[in-house]
């Protein structure tokens, strides 16, 4: 059985999907976090329990139950995206090194964007570098460690396994993406026509901070292409910006 802590509901989904292809015969249990948005796609959620149990605890009762013991049961288990604090404190002070051999770290664009400022910084103590030095097994795409060579130049790899799995993409793209967006999406596509189709998620806010307008410009050339775009623009919410976009 597989354990999942879930920070974006639409992306899980798609990892929901993609693993359930992979192993049909392997139960999952996903836990949506509450207060990062995931708790309140609500349709999003619906479709997930569809390929496996989704569960939206408080955030209190889920850190209470999380322990080495309560863990040993699932044979993987799988952290998406470490924006949320209760998961950085749940990997800093209640998983013990043999518990980390079974988690899989697929990370959110933002999370190594955060890491590298804090680095260029100076700052190698915040929570979230400690936490993501503590994650072996990081499930990435393939030239992930090439597009955000900033960051693995400055941190230490020597004990982690990187395993390249299509399609999952990076999320969000955040405006300090902006420049690369196109490039970006024209290389994943061109360098592999086997693949059916390639999901891109624009942010995952309803927020002008996410420059979902200005990257779906980017993204217009590709229109002829076999890309599905998404856009949760589900928390945070601007209405005005969303009828905008």
């Amino acid at each position: 059985m597989f354990l999942h802590f879930v920070i974006d509901s639409f992306y899980s989904l798609s990892i929901s999907q993609l693993l359930k292809k992979l192993h049909p015969d392997n139960r999952h249990v996903f836990i949506m976090m509450q207060h990062s948005g995931s708790s309140q796609q609500y349709s999003i959620l619906e479709e997930l329990r569809l390929e496996a149990l989704a569960i939206s605890p408080s955030d209190q009762n889920l850190y209470n139950r999380v322990s080495d013991a309560w863990l040993s049961q699932f044979d993987k288990i799988f952290i998406h995206g470490l924006f949320h604090s209760g998961l950085t404190h749940i990997l800093l002070s209640k998983i013990s090194e043999k518990t980390l051999q079974k988690i899989y770290f697929i990370p959110y664009d933002g999370d190594v964007q955060l890491a590298v400022r804090f680095l260029s910084e100076g700052n190698k103590n915040a929570p979230n570098i400690i936490a993501l030095q503590r994650l072996i097994n990081w499930v990435i795409p393939p030239g992930y460690q090439k597009v955000r060579s900033d960051f693995f130049a400055s941190y230490d790899t020597s004990n982690c396994n990187f395993i390249e799995l299509e399609p999952i993409l990076l999320q969000p793209l955040q405006p300090i993406d902006i420049d690369e967006v196109e490039e970006f999406v024209k290389q994943r596509i061109y360098s592999d026509r086997t693949l059916k189709t390639t999901n891109i998620m624009v942010g995952h806010s309803c927020s002008s901070n996410d420059n979902h307008i200005e990257t779906l410009k980017l993204l217009a050339p590709l229109a002829g292409e076999n890309i599905r775009v998404i856009l949760p623009m589900s928390y945070h919410v601007d209405l005005d910006y969303r009828q905008k976009s």
